[in-house]
């Protein structure tokens, strides 16, 4: 019944409006876990549904723009060599629904780049994006408060809530922050300057409560990267009172992880650390040894145990599903040089892209205090990449989606050749001298 409920409810907001039917597409995909957590097996499928539902509606109202070749030989290009390097893998069965779920992060690249075409339809997407993930971060905060930890111990209490992995929610927090600083100051009004900067807050305190080392990482790399973009008194103000909450809010054993990064040493003798260098070092030398057309997707772990004797790795021997807790790694282990060399072009042109729009919309903004359209959604891209050398997430939807929107983002606004078709209001433009 649920299930119906959102396909009609999908159907509908279509009709009227594709870009909040992405909206609320996107909305699902960012808050698929605890629907999962809440509805059960009813929501595992429900973004594939949602996303066919809105498929089936764009096609028959040909609401579809041209999409551009270089777009389509990208997807095409990995699509293929990535069948390749199944085809030739060591368990192809295996790699077909693998390949399928990347499919679901390419199809996103395919109908945003197709969708989306103006700057307004840009800025829609991201404000559901940004009320997904502090959605998830309230969640985070509660599950503190009420002691309903994903991991609790005696000494780790990790909370876990948009995925089921606090690592993979840290990378999805620190995605948000660089939207929310977006908003807060392009937003005139006062509430919705106060929704803004308080989704900032719940952001950074949502990322501290996952306990993620990753995460952590992320969270500095990011919070830098947007300081340096909106250098002022006031952002240093904000810096200092950002560094305060943490080093107050941040319970002794967060700090205590992320001094494992440094030291070297997991906290009680643990073994995670040790496992994950083992990891790296025998997976690089896995891709060596499969440079070319890799193992196949999905296959890395059975290609791990079958190749060489790990019975250093204790707790993962044996285990076939195991993961290179590295996507970068993963996938050139499974897709060979070839394929990693697509993967790679396809982030680089995605920044390129966000670059090209900042660049044709800054000779038009008057306000001084502007941060960068293009520039915040790179730096949420940037966050959950930098997140991947610790996670096996490069088929995370919401990455893809950043992907697509970045793509997206400059044949929307860069096809505009002049002032007068520039998708920007009236009142954030510049008087250009005849």
């Amino acid at each position: 019944m649920i299930t119906i409920i959102f396909i009609v409810a999908m159907v509908a907001i279509t009709s009227f409006s594709i870009m909040d039917a992405m909206g609320l597409w996107l909305l699902v995909l960012v808050l698929h876990g605890p629907l999962v957590d809440r509805l059960g097996s009813l929501a595992v499928h429900l973004p594939l549904q949602m996303g066919l539902c809105l498929i089936t509606v764009v096609l028959i109202r040909k609401k579809w723009q041209r999409m551009p070749f270089s777009v389509i030989a990208l997807v095409i290009g990995i699509v293929m060599l990535m069948c390749l390097a199944a085809l030739f893998g060591i368990d192809p069965e295996k790699s077909i629904p693998e390949i399928m779920n990347y499919g679901k992060g390419f199809l996103l690249v395919v109908m945003l780049v197709m969708l989306v075409r103006d700057k307004k339809d840009i800025q829609k997407l991201t404000l559901y994006c940004l009320a997904g993930l502090a959605v998830g971060a309230l969640m985070a905060i509660y599950q503190y408060k009420t002691g309903t930890f994903r991991i609790n111990t005696m000494t780790v209490k990790r909370v876990a809530t948009l995925r089921g992995d606090p690592n993979d929610t840290a990378m999805l927090f620190v995605a948000g922050l660089s939207l929310a600083i977006y908003w807060l100051k392009e937003s005139r009004r006062l509430v919705a300057k106060i929704l803004a900067g308080g989704s900032f807050a719940f952001l950074v305190i949502g990322t501290i409560l996952t306990g993620s080392r990753g995460g952590f990482l992320a969270l500095v790399f990011v919070m830098g990267l947007i300081y340096l973009k909106s250098f002022s008194i006031k952002s240093t103000l904000g810096a200092i009172t950002v560094v305060t909450m943490l080093i107050v809010m941040a319970p002794g054993s967060y700090w205590d992880r992320v001094n494992s990064i440094f030291s070297g040493k997991d906290l009680n003798h643990g073994g995670s650390l040790d496992h994950r260098k083992n990891l790296q070092k025998d997976g690089l030398n896995l891709a060596l040894d499969n440079l070319a057309l890799g193992v196949g997707s999905g296959n890395f772990g059975t290609a791990f145990f079958a190749g060489r004797n790990n019975a250093r790795m204790g707790t993962f021997t044996g285990s076939s599903s195991l993961v290179a807790h590295n996507m970068y790694l993963e996938f050139l282990v499974e897709n060979g040089i070839f394929g990693m060399f697509l993967f790679m072009l396809i982030i680089f042109r995605t920044f390129v892209s966000l670059r090209k729009v900042d660049a044709k919309l800054r000779p038009y903004i008057k306000n001084k205090d502007y941060f960068p359209l293009g520039y915040s959604i790179a730096v949420s891209l940037a966050g959950m990449l930098l997140s991947g050398f610790f996670l096996s997430q490069a088929k995370n939807s919401v990455l893809w989606f950043m992907i697509g929107l970045g793509l997206a983002a400059e044949f929307a606004i860069c096809k505009a050749p002049n002032q007068e078709e520039l998708p920007i209001q009236e009142n954030l433009r510049l008087e250009v001298a005849a």
